[in-house]
């Protein structure tokens, strides 16, 4: 993967908006990724409103129910990297290159993070924020990948072909189920430090990256895979200003 110029972003932007509209007007069953998506751009018809009601309302009713908001969303985001959960966050044993550092959240019982149900993407573009939603059946069990891009002085390094980061829920390994890994931080040490500073009445806990060099760097993009990492087609993007993600996650003790 790499940077993107101002015409090949013009043109992804394009595409990705053509095949957002597609799969809004499409039954959820049918779709290869099992993903139902939501541009809010793109669903503006009627037409359009009345054959994504017709075909989601059972899946989404039935989905609340097993979400239940136990939990609220996790948030990413940041001209770094940041993540916003009710939990803080602890880290637990090692796991290997590229993301050999592993967090999860305590085992708190009736707020534990089964599979992801919903994720939501915020892209900055020039000097706005478009806004897509993506919902999952039950069992679809996808992770959300992240990749850093480092400022060089001029510009943002070409995005590396690993993931820095990969969000997971429903990892039955994990008492609480949430899963977390994340590369390491320049000058060692834990990857994820906890804002003190932080008070958000449902979001509790905020966790920084440590950092990656004095320069700084931002999430450069983001891709939505099923569990064994295999990326859903079109279900991803990069290399624009910024990325603001937020991740809901059904209940496993109600499922």
């Amino acid at each position: 993967m790499k940077n993107l110029n101002a015409s090949q972003k013009s043109s992804r932007r394009n595409f990705t908006k053509s095949a957002a509209a597609a799969f809004v007007a499409a039954p959820l069953a049918s779709l290869q990724t099992n993903a139902e998506v939501v541009n809010t751009e793109t669903q503006t018809e009627e037409k359009n409103k009345q054959n994504q009601k017709q075909s989601t309302t059972k899946q989404r009713s039935q989905s609340k129910l097993l979400v239940h908001e136990h939990i609220p969303p996790l948030g990413v985001g940041g001209g770094s990297f940041f993540i916003e959960l009710y939990h803080q966050l602890e880290r637990i044993s090692d796991g290997s290159a590229p993301r050999p550092q592993r967090y999860t959240a305590p085992n708190d019982t009736g707020r534990r993070y089964g599979d992801i149900y919903s994720i939501r993407v915020l892209t900055e573009v020039e000097d706005e924020y478009e806004k897509r939603d993506y919902y999952f059946p039950l069992g679809v069990r996808p992770q959300l990948r992240l990749w850093f891009q480092n400022w060089n002085g001029t510009g943002f390094d070409d995005i590396t072909t690993s993931p820095n980061v990969v969000i997971k829920g429903g990892d039955t390994t994990i008492a609480s189920q949430l899963l977390i890994e994340i590369e390491n931080p320049q000058g060692g040490g834990p990857t994820l430090q906890r804002d003190p500073l932080h008070h958000k009445e449902h979001r509790k806990q905020k966790h920084r990256h440590k950092g990656r060099g004095a320069q700084g760097f931002r999430i450069g993009g983001w891709q939505i895979a099923d569990s064994g990492g295999r990326p859903f087609p079109d279900l991803e993007e990069y290399g624009y200003d910024g990325y603001y993600l937020f991740v809901s996650f059904y209940n496993p003790d109600r499922t």
